[in-house]
């Protein structure tokens, strides 16, 4: 392949060419442009050039092994292999084929890089089950992130690609303003948010302390009960979700043992973005948040932060989601609730608690559950 004939590189749609520059020895061929990678490609074949990754460095683990862990330094836009794909079709560089699979399909709009993807019910953990949403779709019906859309996609055989055609349903209630044009309202509502908790009410910040997590699948059957009765929306938002938890319900934003960092992010924006949508809406949303935490452990490795600087970050995303409850001067209302398990870390989890305090939260001990 010394000769390799250049033209017939160009040829190759990018998703093949990225994965010749991998087996050549190209360090990070999905972070480069076509020609970039054409270049390097045939300079490493003609001998101009060592391979930059030793062979037994090359590529990512094998695709079935979601659950390798990743390296935490790099950023949340790179998630798996198929986001290259996904980029290459944004830039015009995919090529389709005659043969293609239509198909219904449903999830909740997340924005990564400059592209738009439906994430099946609220689970980020396998980027390549989105479903890719053109631009001019997301322009059409003015959607946003955190939009529950059901739609047709088609499915390219070849490169199992989805990629929405038209869009069968929205499935949201109708806007009445932008989130960022509500006023929050902290004066307190007499409306109670359940009836199986005493003192938590529409708008609240409530911290659950408690010594452990086993019947957290029944409290939200409780939960879900009483939202239905009240004519709240229940979210839940649950990390490493326990096996009887059932995370295939709308509106349920879940992860799964063993899922990186990222993923779990990812997950807790899927929820706070639904959570602005909702409130744009003018509905009353209870969210519920399985264990505080886990989401400071999991902010911590996105960060890939060092123990002695990790309280400089490590409640970013907590204070998003407690930031959020309130009474809206549309009629909408944030409720928050969040368990917060004890920990053996003693001083570490007094600055969890008096930060929690700076936000407003009200504290209620449930050790029974």
């Amino acid at each position: 392949m010394k000769n390799i004939d250049e033209i017939k590189l160009r040829d190759m749609g990018i998703f093949d060419l990225r994965n010749l520059a991998r087996d050549v020895g190209v360090l990070s061929p999905t972070t480069q442009k076509k020609e970039e990678l054409i270049s390097k490609i045939v300079q490493i074949l003609n001998g101009e050039t060592s391979p930059q990754v030793p062979k037994s460095r090359q590529g990512r683990p094998p695709k079935g092994h979601e659950n390798v862990r990743v390296n935490y330094k790099l950023d949340i836009d790179s998630l798996d292999d198929e986001m290259a794909l996904f980029d290459s079709y944004s830039r015009g560089d995919y090529r389709y084929d005659e043969k293609f699979d239509f198909k219904n399909g449903s999830g909740y709009l997340k924005k990564i890089k400059n592209n738009y993807f439906l994430f099946g019910i609220g689970r980020a953990f396998a980027i390549k089950n989105a479903i890719l949403v053109p631009f001019e779709i997301v322009e059409k019906y003015h959607l946003k992130e955190g939009d529950f859309v059901k739609c047709v996609y088609k499915n390219s055989i070849n490169y199992n690609t989805k990629i929405v055609t038209k869009i069968n349903n929205l499935n949201q209630l109708e806007r009445k303003v932008n989130f960022e044009d509500l006023n929050l309202n902290f004066n307190k509502s007499n409306d109670k948010a359940c009836d199986f908790i005493d003192n938590v009410y529409l708008g609240d910040r409530v911290v659950l302390n408690v010594s452990n997590l086993i019947n957290y699948a029944n409290f939200l059957d409780s939960l879900s009960s009483d939202c239905e009765k009240k004519g709240t929306t229940l979210i839940n938002l649950c990390l490493d979700s326990l096996p009887e938890l059932d995370v295939n319900r709308q509106d349920y934003f879940c992860t799964l043992m063993g899922d990186n960092a990222k993923v779990n992010i990812l997950t807790c924006e899927l929820a706070i973005a639904r959570v602005m949508r909702m409130a744009e809406s003018g509905a009353k949303v209870v969210l519920c948040i399985n264990e505080i935490m886990k989401i400071v452990k999991y902010q911590n490795f996105f960060c890939n932060a060092e123990l002695n600087s990790i309280k400089d970050f490590t409640l970013n995303t907590i204070s998003r989601l407690y930031k959020l409850a309130g009474i809206y001067s549309n009629g909408a209302s944030v409720t928050v609730i969040g368990f917060l398990k004890q920990g053996r870390n003693i001083e570490f989890n007094d600055y969890i608690v008096n930060e929690l305090e700076n936000f407003g939260c009200k504290f209620i001990d449930k050790n029974n559950m």
